[in-house]
């Protein structure tokens, strides 16, 4: 099984105490017609977070939760352009309309993008986390641009494997703060990887 280092687990300490990474408050995102969750296919994670956003999601949906998963190995990290988790250049086209498909098929229009850690297929290509959390980013702001009317939200799920008594926790990701958090904090950690 995959961990987290020593160094992640201090950039996640950092996002947690700069309130980029916060506690989830399943009513801020409108979930009342279910979302589109683009995660990793990974087998060891994805029961937690997909059943985490099933507990979520039904704050709104009160009957059941309403989730269409778009899932690939390395999550968001396949549909970026140009990203290494992808075998063939052009595979991330393929994936980003289907995004934009399944928003209009299913009438969702909340894309949730979680990402998590540890990620095999990032370690794999030797994608390290800070390289995941930037791409997660970005792509958040390219997909909310490409499909208007789209509310798109980012999670992070940590494994924590037991460490200061946690288990797992997914996290809100937010936008407010990392630019500020990647200018002045991102750099030390950059240095030392």
């Amino acid at each position: 099984m995959l961990e987290l280092s020593s160094r992640d687990f201090e950039v996640i300490d950092s996002l947690i105490q700069f309130g980029v990474f916060k506690d989830i408050e399943g009513y801020r995102l409108d979930r009342s017609k279910g979302i589109i969750l683009v995660c990793c296919a990974d087998g060891d994670q994805f029961h937690d977070l997909y059943n985490h956003e099933c507990r979520i999601n039904l704050t709104q949906r009160g009957d059941n939760p309403r989730i269409h998963p778009l899932s690939r190995n390395g999550g968001i990290l396949a549909y970026q352009k140009g990203n290494r988790i992808n075998r063939y250049p052009d595979s991330y086209l393929e994936y980003m309309y289907e995004i934009g498909d399944s928003a209009l098929m299913k009438e969702m229009p909340t894309i949730v993008i979680e990402g998590h850690g540890p990620c095999g297929a990032a370690r794999l290509k030797n994608i390290i986390l800070m390289a995941q959390l930037k791409t997660q980013m970005e792509m958040k702001a390219i997909i909310r641009e490409r499909y208007s009317g789209t509310d798109v939200a980012s999670h992070f799920h940590v494994d924590y494997k037991g460490r200061n008594g946690k288990d797992r926790k997914t996290y809100h990701f937010g936008s407010a703060g990392w630019a500020e958090w990647y200018r002045t904090q991102a750099p030390k950690f950059l240095a030392a990887a």
